[in-house]
């Protein structure tokens, strides 16, 4: 497939021309934001060969890998007729509404809720539970390489 008819797939697939509002490409994505997310087939630009995955955040990011993303996002604008990484206000206030639909996606699950309260708390913990290792681990090899002078033998 050439990168201009994977650039049409990804169009079609994203709900046509009028559902993108913008596009940008980094080292491997092709990054869309979109009107409505749920004009959007995930499992059919998932299924597209050339694809390798699809993250869905406050834009729809297309997996296509290094090299390729930059050909398909140039025969991409073409297509929808929008500059390469422009966004203007109406782009900003799309993403943040996909951006809070996905939230309130996510957090209406108690479990998903009950997990990410946990976690916040041992993400704060992280830095102290490595620096004791850390410091364990030092004066581990100090205690080896001095046969013993810290454990008092």
């Amino acid at each position: 497939m050439t990168n201009k008819e994977l650039a049409q797939k990804l169009l079609d697939l994203l709900g046509g021309k009028d559902n993108v509002l913008a596009n940008a490409a980094c080292m491997t994505r092709l990054r869309v934001t979109v009107k409505d997310a749920g004009n959007v087939d995930t499992e059919g630009i998932k299924a597209l060969d050339g694809v390798m995955g699809l993250v869905e955040d406050d834009t729809m990011q297309i997996v296509l890998g290094p090299g390729k993303v930059n050909k398909v996002l140039e025969e991409f604008s073409k297509l929808t007729g929008l500059a390469k990484g422009v966004a203007d206000e109406s782009v900003v206030d799309a993403a943040a509404t996909n951006k809070a639909a996905q939230k309130a996606k996510y957090e209406s699950k108690p479990v998903q809720a009950f997990l990410k309260k946990i976690s916040n708390v041992f993400v704060a913990l992280l830095p102290g539970i490595i620096a004791a290792g850390l410091i364990n681990g030092i004066c581990n090899v100090i205690n080896v390489s001095t046969a013993g002078a810290l454990a008092g033998e």
